[in-house]
């Protein structure tokens, strides 16, 4: 998330975003103060200059629900724990906006990969976030076309079977 997109969301000037986040507001009305820290804090806003310092050993999981997600989120976390990750997880239901927010977290938290389950084709608009930010991502969900690199199906049916 850039102060360009939080202007864009707040409606108000990139310049107006700059002087709120960086404490030169006392010109700015309360009201579009609150509106711009509130989609700042949303969106999980990082400065570029802290961003870039902070090393991080985390992959993100980015989950639709936690009922498919719990079992996803189980493997995953044994795997990271196992070779010194942390894991740094969103769920968003089935709100495209929570998913977009999950998105700009991972961005945030400066995560080294994502493993994502998609709400739809819609989200892959989400994904120059983190493309920008060179974090890898792989897919848990549906297949696209050029994505077989980086996608793995879960096959839950299959899973319920053998617990059972």
């Amino acid at each position: 998330m850039t102060i360009k997109e939080i202007a864009k969301l707040s409606n108000v000037s990139i310049s107006t975003v700059s002087k709120i986040l960086n404490g030169k507001d006392q010109s700015i009305s309360t009201e579009t103060r609150e509106k711009v820290l509130r989609i700042a804090r949303d969106y999980h806003y990082v400065p570029y200059e802290k961003a870039g310092n902070l090393p991080q050993f985390l992959i993100g999981v980015i989950i639709r629900d936690s009922q498919r997600g719990r079992m996803l989120l189980s493997g995953i976390s044994r795997a990271a724990r196992k070779n010194g990750y942390g894991i740094f997880c969103c769920e968003y239901g089935q709100d495209p906006e929570e998913e977009k927010k999950a998105v700009t977290a991972m961005c945030a938290q400066n995560v080294v990969n994502v493993i994502w389950q998609r709400g739809g084709l819609g989200s892959m608009e989400y994904l120059s976030y983190l493309e920008e930010k060179d974090i890898r991502v792989y897919f848990c969900d549906f297949l696209m076309a050029g994505e077989k690199d980086r996608h793995f199906t879960l096959d839950y049916g299959r899973y319920g079977y053998e617990a059972a």
